[in-house]
């Protein structure tokens, strides 16, 4: 039986481990760079640093979340959102969503997708691609 475990953190409170594993996930899961990159080589995977994920997915001033889920001790997926209010409205806008690779193609991401809902990124939102 799988163990699942969802998390949800404010992103004061995302440690630079917590960045460690998201940029692993992310560098190891997200995506190969095609043959049309100029920066890149093709076909080599896309990187993103702990350094990066701060700097720009945790905004000074701005209501950001940092969401996980671990199976079985692993992390699985996990999403970055940040929200804040324009003319009278809560925008949530999710800036980066990861699933592990393995754990996609068993529909993790699918069973947690329908809640989410302004102002606050529900602890059950994790991941789609």
């Amino acid at each position: 039986m799988e163990k699942k475990l969802f998390e949800k953190f404010d992103g004061a409170h995302v440690t630079d481990e917590m960045l460690q594993e998201a940029s692993k996930l992310f560098s190891e899961n997200y995506g190969v760079w095609s043959e049309h990159a100029k920066f890149a080589k093709a076909g080599s995977r896309v990187r993103l640093s702990k350094e990066r994920l701060r700097s720009e997915y945790i905004l000074e001033g701005i209501s950001c979340s940092y969401v996980r889920v671990s199976v079985n001790g692993y992390l699985a997926g996990n999403a970055f959102a940040c929200r804040w209010n324009l003319n009278g409205k809560t925008v949530c806008w999710i800036t980066q969503l990861v699933v592990h690779r393995t754990t996609a193609s068993v529909g993790l991401y699918r069973s947690r997708l329908p809640s989410t809902s302004p102002p606050s990124l529900r602890i059950d939102t994790v991941a789609a691609r």
